[in-house]
């Protein structure tokens, strides 16, 4: 520390380097719990929606955008067709580069063994026919993209008219069809 710095100074540039090494290891806890194997994916999705829950950003994606599109103000519908909602989203063209295409291709041929059929939330069959290889497959891999992902999110969130938001889990799975 500075000597330069008045002592209680000192000591909240102390609490708050302490605070900060909390917060990353608790963090990376939080991380390492959601990509366990040993806790069952019912109980992962369930800790990353209340990480969601507790962070605003569920509230904040799921909002309505006016009172007309919150169903507790908006006007009971007469017909019975669903309304579709409009989907903000960007497409960022050539993210991987052909040598990360290419170490994604190996990674799933290595790992063919390990898809499983996808499934949806509703568990309605025949909604979507994929398969999926998770996370745990491919660690190194995921961390690198994830990487990537988090070096775009400022533009990605300014383009979107998004606020800042902390992130501490990536969601990630190689679907194919």
């Amino acid at each position: 520390m500075n000597d330069q710095l008045p002592p209680l100074l000192n000591k909240a540039i102390a609490s708050e380097k302490r605070l900060d090494n909390l917060l990353s290891d608790s963090l990376t806890l939080v991380e390492n719990a959601l990509n366990s194997s040993e806790i069952s994916l019912s109980e992962r999705v369930e800790i990353a929606l209340k990480i969601l829950d507790i962070s605003g950003v569920y509230h904040q994606l799921n909002r309505p955008q006016n009172s007309n599109d919150d169903p507790e103000v908006a006007e009971t519908s007469t017909t019975d067709t669903p309304r579709l909602l409009e989907a903000n989203f960007i497409q960022v063209d050539n993210f991987l580069s052909p040598e990360e295409q290419a170490e994604t291709f190996k990674i799933a041929f290595q790992n063919h063994d390990k898809f499983f059929p996808s499934g949806v939330a509703n568990k309605e069959e025949n909604t979507r026919k994929s398969s999926v290889l998770l996370v745990q497959n491919f660690d190194e891999y995921y961390n690198k993209i994830r990487h990537k992902i988090l070096q775009i999110r400022p533009q990605i969130l300014a383009q979107l008219n998004l606020p800042t938001f902390l992130v501490s889990w990536v969601e990630m799975q190689m679907t194919a069809p």
